[in-house]
């Protein structure tokens, strides 16, 4: 997808936020993301059996998905805390690449304590806020920033594992 030579797969700009939450929201990604077309979801056969399984696996109809998308990051690059799409069923992340521990990258759910931790949460919840009208309509009051959860053991963390994958609902 980097190259541009694969017609199918197009870049994206991330769009996280708009109207009053937008001055909230900036600068929480500045991560590359590539999206690509369902034709190029079936022309490439490796493509298209992955996103069967992933389907298969969230147990989710293939017809009733989003295209695919990659994110791409760079020594640096970060997606900050947000919700996951509140109107999408599941997120189904694989990862393409091994990173060691100290080089960053983990996949951070703050609301889940580590298995290894203990006690009460140190730090106060990475973002608050109250539905709005619609089910899918989060209204977020507050965010606190990536970094302390990162570096503390008590939360959740998914370090990338060439390919490892997560399913969450």
């Amino acid at each position: 997808c980097r190259s541009g030579e694969w017609d199918s797969c197009k870049s994206v700009r991330s769009k996280l936020a708009s109207g009053k939450e937008s001055k909230l929201m900036k600068n929480m990604r500045n991560s590359t993301s590539f999206q690509l077309t369902v034709e190029g979801e079936v022309e490439d056969a490796i493509v298209e059996s992955l996103v069967k399984r992933a389907h298969a696996t969230a147990r989710h109809p293939i017809n009733a998905g989003e295209g695919v998308q990659i994110a791409y990051y760079e020594k640096g690059d970060y997606y900050e805390f947000h919700h996951d799409a509140l109107g999408r069923r599941a997120t189904f992340l694989l990862y393409l690449n091994t990173l060691e521990p100290g080089d960053g990258g983990e996949t951070i759910f703050p609301h889940l304590k580590a298995p290894e931790a203990s006690g009460e949460p140190p730090l106060p919840p990475a973002i608050t806020g109250k539905m709005g009208r619609w089910s899918a309509d989060f209204k977020v009051d507050k965010q606190e920033h990536l970094d302390a959860y990162c570096d503390s053991p008590y939360y959740m963390k998914i370090r990338p594992k060439r390919g490892a994958a997560v399913l969450f609902f």
